[in-house]
């Protein structure tokens, strides 16, 4: 049975003298060693909370730059606590416009006026369009930035670490006040083509500009101030309120067929009928809108001082006569 085991023993023989005990050394390479194992698991630990607040930072550059789109107006709330340290910095600022579109945008291929609009042909000529760049894919850039500072949680003779991160967008909503226009329902043609400037267009300016020039200087331009500033019905209607604004105005479109737009000002009801005032065809004129106007607002005054405890007769009076007269005067209207 020896023998057999000895057969498939293959330990060396030991050496005369040799101990068979290694006392004490685990623990001397334990440490030894252990020092190097703490420094190389603090290295993790703090390589670890670097990369968490560099995605924080990324996170929240992010964040600031989506609340800061056109029409959310969330720049002022708060930062989220459980994300964001107090005193960190996070905010958006303005970016350098995307020049490497323009190639793209101007190349021949694309330039069609599918894409790019209409050309608008003015005689022999055209209207060429203002470079303003509002129609480019080039402006409206801005960027999110966050940046944060946090001391490393092992090894304080690492100092800080600093993270700063951006989230580019480009997202221009070509907003009418971004192309420089006072409303949003401003026409954008005198915007984008230079009608003014078209030789084409001479006449036709100069016309405008004479028929202006007559409106203004019109020596019995004063006599029009009832018609949209008068105090009375501005006092109780409002300055914005139609009831207080008799003008008679085309309505919006943008054709360049002549039959359409005469449609739109002679036709029964339209502009034409407006002005004058055609009951058959459901059309007040001027003279009635303004006449229901004035007759709403003396009934008004007329019941609140009859209410009064000691209503005045004269005024009162007075009054009654003014509604008789507007009522017999919308009673002969066509």
């Amino acid at each position: 049975m020896n023998s057999q085991r000895n057969k498939f023993d293959c330990r060396l023989p030991r050496a005369s003298g040799t101990q068979t005990r290694r006392a004490g050394l685990a623990p001397l390479e334990l440490v030894l060693s252990l020092p190097l194992l703490l420094l190389v698991m603090a290295l993790i630990v703090n390589f670890a909370h670097a990369a968490t607040w560099k995605i924080r930072s990324a996170t929240s550059a992010r964040l600031a730059m989506w609340r800061h789109r056109p029409m959310w107006s969330a720049d002022n709330d708060p930062n989220p606590v459980n994300l964001w340290p107090k005193g960190a910095a996070l905010g958006v600022r303005g970016g350098a416009r995307v020049a490497e579109v323009d190639p793209v945008w101007k190349q021949s291929s694309i330039a069609q006026a599918w894409i790019k609009g209409p050309v608008f042909v003015a005689g022999n000529g055209y209207l060429a369009v203002r470079d303003n760049r509002v129609n480019e894919m080039s402006e409206g850039v801005s960027i999110g930035t966050g940046a944060v500072t946090q001391r490393y949680p092992f090894i304080p003779g690492m100092g800080f670490m600093n993270m700063r991160a951006e989230h580019t967008l480009l997202d221009s909503v070509w907003q009418f006040h971004t192309m420089g226009y006072g409303w949003n329902e401003a026409r954008r043609a005198k915007g984008w083509w230079q009608v003014e400037d078209s030789a084409d267009w001479t006449s036709e300016k100069r016309d405008f500009l004479d028929a202006d020039s007559k409106m203004v200087n019109n020596s019995q331009r004063d006599l029009m101030t009832p018609l949209d500033r008068d105090a009375d019905l501005m006092a109780f209607f409002g300055s914005q309120n139609p009831r207080s604004d008799f003008y008679t105005q085309a309505p919006r479109f943008c054709v360049d067929d002549p039959q359409q737009v005469r449609n739109m000002v002679a036709a029964p009801g339209a502009m034409l009928d407006r002005i004058r005032g055609v009951r058959a065809r459901g059309a007040a004129g001027v003279n009635q809108r303004m006449a229901q106007s004035y007759l709403q607002m003396y009934q008004a005054e007329l019941a609140i001082l009859e209410a009064q405890n000691n209503p005045p007769a004269q005024r009162i009076a007075q009054l009654k006569m003014w509604i008789k007269q507007l009522t017999d005067f919308i009673a002969t209207l066509p």
